[in-house]
């Protein structure tokens, strides 16, 4: 049984800070990773399936499993594209270009999250060859204004999302190397802007496995077509978006009420110095409104709102199960070596306080699986590929009100 004292307590959220620091400064390990704010993605030092479940190695998978929150989202490989795949994107190709409409020539830039179509501005970290050469390529005006297309990757099976979203580069930094000049990283700030489809890579080589493994710095560049708004003049197509936006206002601010409820299933459980930058990082209730979902102009808005909740929810959940986990380490160190002994080292502690940490990680994991209904990737994913505003209101729908479901169930 844990004693609370102010030793302890100090002793613990030290800790939890010294692991979400050591979190954060790790993830630009993956060439790809992606820095959104200091909530957007912090990975647990929790092990087991809590720490896998927020890796982007599975997406395609999770995104099959969970087709009813994830919608359809069509999955291709740059590198083998074949069959009905090319017939389909060829096909897409010629009437585009028959039609005249906009196509343009740019960089793709395959990465581990999704942005929002007219959304806050972003931070990105890129440390690999290949996306060092595309930001330089950019700058330079190699390609006119300076943009590119992200599209989210699948590690699982290295294949990318046909629709995307094309980033405006507002901002950039160079980072060099400690013993050279030679440049080790760039960081840009990019705004998100109009949804596309990705239709013809020019250079499927550049994604072979081989060109990574070497490091190449040859990129994707292809062909993307803005994804047009709906004409929809039916009057009874109407009437279901307004009836779909005004329960998805409703939704919204219920589920947020719940998360920011200090009784509530997670802020109970949340030290108190996490309780105040959890509610920071919830959207203001009073943003979203029906009109905002109803109209595909500002639907973007409401859309952001929504994964800036799932982000901090989610953060709010793993810091609640780090705690739990480090309390019991300093409880477990305090008993075994008479002080706090840092690094941690689980394998010195006594049998019975392995199992008590594992017990908790264990019940954390479950927890955490459990929240498929407030994924801030795949479900962007599916509603940016959605054919149609009512088909994006109906898969918003259905995970805003599963989540609210899911939530009152554990309020009883």
């Amino acid at each position: 049984m844990i004693v609370w004292n102010p030793l302890l307590r100090f002793v613990t959220l030290y800790l939890v800070l010294n692991e979400l620091v050591n979190a954060f400064t790790g993830i630009n390990s993956y060439s790809n990773a992606l820095i959104k704010r200091s909530h957007h993605r912090l990975y647990s030092s929790t092990y087991g399936a809590e720490k896998t479940a927020e890796l982007p190695t599975a997406y395609e998978w999770i995104a099959e499993e969970r087709l009813e929150l994830c919608g359809g989202i069509q999955w291709i490989d740059p590198s083998k594209i074949e069959g009905d795949e090319i017939e389909k994107l060829l096909g897409q190709l010629k009437k585009s270009r028959a039609e005249n409409l906009n196509l343009q020539r740019v960089p793709v830039c395959p990465i581990d999250s999704v942005f929002v179509s007219g959304g806050k501005d972003q931070l990105l970290n890129f440390v690999s060859k290949r996306n060092i050469k595309m930001v330089q390529d950019l700058r330079d005006g190699v390609y006119g204004p300076p943009r590119f297309c992200a599209v989210l990757q699948a590690l699982d099976t290295n294949r990318v999302a046909s629709v995307g979203t094309m980033l405006n580069i507002v901002g950039m930094k160079e980072m060099k190397a400690k013993e050279s000049d030679e440049i080790a990283g760039v960081i840009i700030k990019v705004a998100p802007e109009e949804n596309v489809s990705v239709l013809s890579f020019e250079n499927p080589k550049a994604w072979e496995p081989e060109q990574r493994l070497l490091g190449s710095d040859a990129y994707l560049i292809a062909e993307v077509q803005q994804i047009e708004s709906d004409k929809n003049e039916d009057e009874g197509i109407e009437e279901e978006i307004e009836k779909l936006s005004k329960e998805l206002a409703d939704d919204f601010s219920a589920v947020r009420a719940m998360y920011l409820d200090k009784n509530g299933v997670v802020i109970r459980d949340l030290p108190d110095f996490d309780i105040v930058t959890f509610s920071w990082q919830l959207p203001d209730a009073e943003v979203v409104k029906k009109r905002d979902y109803m109209d595909e102009s500002t639907f973007w808005k409401g859309l952001e709102q929504w994964q800036d909740l799932c982000y901090a929810a989610r953060k709010a959940y793993k810091a609640k199960n780090q705690v739990k986990s480090l309390e019991m380490c300093v409880e477990a160190s305090l008993a075994t070596f008479g002080k706090m002994k840092y690094p941690i080292d689980r394998e010195a502690y006594p049998p019975e306080y392995q199992k008590a940490i594992r017990s908790i990680e264990d019940e954390g994991a479950k927890e955490y699986a459990c929240l498929e209904t407030i994924d801030p990737v795949l479900t962007l994913q599916g509603v940016l590929s959605a054919p149609s505003h009512l088909d994006r209101l109906k898969l918003l729908h259905k995970v805003i009100s599963s989540e609210r479901k899911r939530l009152e169930d554990l309020m009883g």
